[in-house]
């Protein structure tokens, strides 16, 4: 499956300056546990103006979840 997600998203960014995105999926056998699977593979031949397409193999699924992780504010000291 192929997903294109937003290039300004504010999620750490790869080197290539796509978001840096997750891949879950739910086990609903496991009290609906989200259980992170593989990294998504670029697929930089969809890329468009706005957004960076990723091509994800979650195999079986019956829901899906994809996150971005954030990056981390730097700490003020006083």
């Amino acid at each position: 499956m192929g997903i294109v997600i937003d290039k300004s998203a504010n999620i750490s960014k790869l080197e290539d300056g796509c978001p840096e995105i997750n891949l879950f999926t739910l086990d609903e056998s496991r009290e609906n546990m989200w259980q992170k699977l593989s990294e998504p593979t670029r697929g930089k031949t969809h890329d468009n103006e706005y957004g960076c397409a990723y091509i994800l193999d979650p195999e079986h699924f019956s829901k899906f979840s994809v996150g971005g992780v954030r990056p981390s504010s730097p700490q003020t000291l006083e």
